[in-house]
């Protein structure tokens, strides 16, 4: 078995952080300073989306703001998830 490098963290440290729920996690995806990067990204993709790493769904939310139908988040922390899945009620 290959072992887990010291410098790779799991999911305990991206609940930790999630958990705290601060600013730049839990605002609207405009009011973030990705947003720019973000909206040109869902431009430029058509149809489904996936986001690996999605963290509390702010891409997600995006998407679904500007019309995309299929969006699939995925996150290491089941904290990031739940808050995706509050935040985007209408993928599940």
């Amino acid at each position: 078995m290959i072992e887990t490098p010291e410098h790779v963290r799991g999911p305990e440290y991206y609940d930790s952080v999630f958990v705290k729920d601060l600013p730049w996690y839990s605002c609207d995806p405009e009011k973030s300073h990705f947003y720019s990067l973000w909206k040109r990204m869902l431009e430029l993709s058509k149809h489904r989306i996936i986001d690996i790493g999605c963290g509390p769904g702010q891409v997600a939310q995006l998407a679904v703001r500007m019309g995309h139908e299929y969006v699939c988040g995925i996150d290491y922390s089941l904290v990031a998830v739940a808050r995706a899945r509050e935040r985007c009620p209408e993928l599940m």
